[in-house]
């Protein structure tokens, strides 16, 4: 859940003249610099030998500070082909870049800073407050940072097509059909997941909104602009208690889809799990998938809120989960996790 935080621009005060001046846009909305302090940390909170949860290996877990106060809430996440570069959208309307480092073994080991960028939209304009609640993030090109990416935003329940960088800002190129049931979702409880289904479709759900028969939320969603109501369908998949949907990202073999998954409350803490839906899963009805791990506060985790998948040099499937520190430093923390998806016989 994003908290509400407002965004100012830079003015002086000629008193005297009684002149205010602001803040060229231009000047506003251009990249700024960003450097990231990466540190090293463990994965299970007790067992200093644990490496593995499910069928997830874990392969690097790292803590980020950055320099720039707008620098947080990270709820969306793509990453490079060959891991090295990632793209990252705040749930207070920034892109952010950078890039990753890794040991011998191809363990997540540190990251860079690149650029933090406020997002624009349909008019060009910054955005602030709940209008700038991004909360999900896909590229259109499989791990393609640099290309052009969807995002969905809650509060006022849109979803926008960017495209590719010029210049170092994205603009918006079309909006994304809604049907009706997506507008209506809650406030705070908006789209949250989105990835590419097919050549002409999103996938999409909401966080945690259950239809008439208590499934969750999901729709294929047309890749086009001006598209008609009528042409979204209904994707239900089946609630997993008490998690709550946070994000989604295409298997890099395309066979089909991740979803992050969380979970809170005060007796148990927080707690987040991975679950893997194949092509067919809707096929029958409303979809269950396979969970692949369910981790707890025995692990160094926190707000788990965007998913990224690539193939690694052997051919494994390696999984990028990043947490929403939701602003709240020190309490919480940006974390970034890589996992290695295990076959079913390991």
């Amino acid at each position: 859940m994003a908290m509400q935080r407002w965004l100012a621009g830079l003015f002086v005060v000629a008193a005297a003249a009684g002149v205010i001046w602001l803040m060229p846009q231009s000047q506003a909305r251009d990249p700024r610099p960003l450097q990231l302090t990466a540190s090293k940390v463990r994965f299970s909170v007790n067992d200093e030998t644990a490496d593995r949860i499910g069928r997830l290996k874990w392969r690097g877990t790292i803590r980020l500070v950055g320099n720039d106060k707008e620098f947080g809430g990270l709820s969306g996440l793509v990453v490079s082909k060959d891991g090295s570069r990632f793209l990252a959208i705040t749930d207070q309307a920034h892109w952010v870049t950078g890039t990753f480092s890794y040991d011998g073994k191809g363990n997540l080991t540190g990251a860079t800073g690149g650029t933090i960028t406020p997002m624009l939209d349909q008019k060009g304009n910054t955005m602030s407050g709940k209008s700038g609640d991004a909360e999900a993030l896909a590229p259109l090109v499989p791990n393609d940072p640099d290309g052009p990416v969807v995002v969905a935003f809650e509060g006022d329940h849109r979803v926008w097509v960017y495209d590719p960088p010029k210049d170092g800002q994205r603009t918006v190129k079309y909006a994304v059909t809604l049907p009706d049931d997506a507008k209506a979702l809650p406030g705070n409880g908006g789209i949250e997941a989105l990835s590419v289904w097919d050549k002409t479709s999103l996938l999409a759900f909401g966080e945690y909104t259950a239809d008439k028969d208590g499934n969750l939320f999901g729709w294929t969603l047309p890749l086009k602009a001006g598209a008609k109501a009528e042409e979204v369908k209904a994707m239900p998949l089946k609630p997993v208690s008490p998690f709550a949907i946070t994000d989604a990202c295409p298997l890099p073999d395309g066979s089909g889809v991740l979803l992050a998954e969380r979970r809170f409350s005060r007796e148990t803490g927080v707690g987040f799990q991975v679950r893997m839906l194949s092509n067919d899963a809707f096929k029958s009805g409303p979809a269950q998938g396979e969970v692949l791990a369910n981790l707890g506060m025995s692990f160094v985790i926190d707000n788990m809120e965007g998913i990224s998948a690539r193939t690694g040099e052997k051919g494994e499937t390696l999984i990028y989960v990043v947490a929403d520190d939701n602003f709240n430093r020190p309490i919480q923390q940006t974390l970034v996790t890589l996992y290695e998806l295990l076959p079913t016989d390991q």
